[in-house]
Order: structure tokens, then sequence, then C-alpha cells
């Protein structure tokens, strides 16, 4: 049994994770500042506004998944939380690199039963990537974290990110998001996953 929930767990994890990367978004709040496809230095939507040192303040994400596997139903929902946030993203026009520590706290329910509370501490991380915007759409090549569930890595699950962003306070606050219904059938097993994660950063 137990070997049975963490594979469910490890599932809906990959499935979030999948999901985090190019599929249809919806457009957030248009009463901020969002990007456009010019490179304009004093638009604070454009490619230029994402240039600097920006600081991870929050991230978190929820997602909730029904499985149906021979006609029977399994819900599970996981909330994942960073915490201990020391982590940097340095812009270029087309690219980023990511530094620094944090933790990723993960709470996983089964039919409404907390089966998983577990934090993963990740200490000297970095990376690299590139990026494009279009319109308020942010699509990233590469991870802005890692993270691995019992063993498994799940930041490199799906190629390239596509979320929404926009900005506020002058510029100074960047914030991205993600709302997502998926349904994968596989086999004869039947995934729907809703997701909800916002992630904000603030400029040094």
């Amino acid at each position: 049994m137990k070997q049975y929930l963490k594979s469910i767990s490890i599932l809906t994890l990959s499935v979030f994770f999948m999901a985090f990367t190019a599929c249809d978004n919806e457009p957030i709040d248009s009463g901020l500042n969002t990007a456009n496809e010019n490179n304009d230095t004093n638009n604070p939507g454009s490619l230029s506004s994402f240039v600097g040192d920006w600081e991870i303040v929050s991230f978190e994400t929820e997602t909730s998944t029904e499985i149906v596997i021979m006609g029977e139903t399994t819900a599970t929902r996981n909330e994942i939380v960073g915490v201990d946030m020391d982590y940097i993203v340095s812009f270029t026009e087309t690219a980023f690199q990511t530094s620094g520590d944090y933790s990723m706290h993960l709470v996983t329910t089964l039919n409404g039963v907390e089966f998983q509370d577990v934090t993963e501490v990740y200490e000297n991380v970095s990376g690299s990537g590139t990026y494009t915007t279009s319109g308020n759409t942010l699509t990233v090549d590469g991870s802005f974290f890692e993270f691995e569930f019992d063993d498994v890595d799940m930041s490199e699950s799906g190629g390239a990110q596509t979320v929404q962003f926009a900005f506020s306070n002058n510029g100074q606050t960047l914030r991205t998001t993600q709302s997502e219904e998926i349904t994968q059938n596989q086999g004869g097993m039947v995934s729907t996953t809703l997701i909800n994660a916002v992630t904000i950063f603030n400029k040094l």
C-alpha cells in the first residue's frame, strides 16, 4: 500500500511538472503592466524590464488530481511552498542565471487524508536558461528551480515552461502565474489535474 501511495504521489507531481510546460494559459489581471514584444527600456512591460537581479520572495503551487483506473477513482492534492528563500534570478535580455538556497515544503493528501508532509532543502543551487515573451506570456527554456521528490528529479520534466506574467510597483515586482486544467489518458488510466501556481520576484 505504501508503494502504491508513493507511485500515485510521484505520478501527480509528474503531471504537475509536465503541465507547467507550454500549455494554454489564461491571461491575468489586465490592470497590471504586461509585456509586449518591443525591446523598449522606457516601457515597464518590455523585455528590458526583466534585465537585472531579482530575488524570489515566494513560490506557491497547488495541484488537485483525480485519477480513474479500472473504474476506481483516487483524488490527490499537492501543496508545494518555497520556504527560507535566499535565491536570485539574474536576467539579461535573452537569458537568465539562478543562484542561492531555498527549501520546498510538500504536503500531499490522498482522498482527503494527509499521508506526506516533507521539506526538501536545496543549497548552493545554480542554473541557467533562456527566455522569450509574447504579450503577457513568458516562455522559459531551462528551470528556475531544482526539485526532487523521493529521489525523482522533477525540475527537467517537460522542457520549455510557459506562464503568464505581470509587473507592478513601478516595475520592481514581477509576478508569474499559472491556472491550468490538464487531462491525460494513458492505457485506460484517466487523470484530470487542476493547477494553480504563483511566483513573486522583487528587483534588487
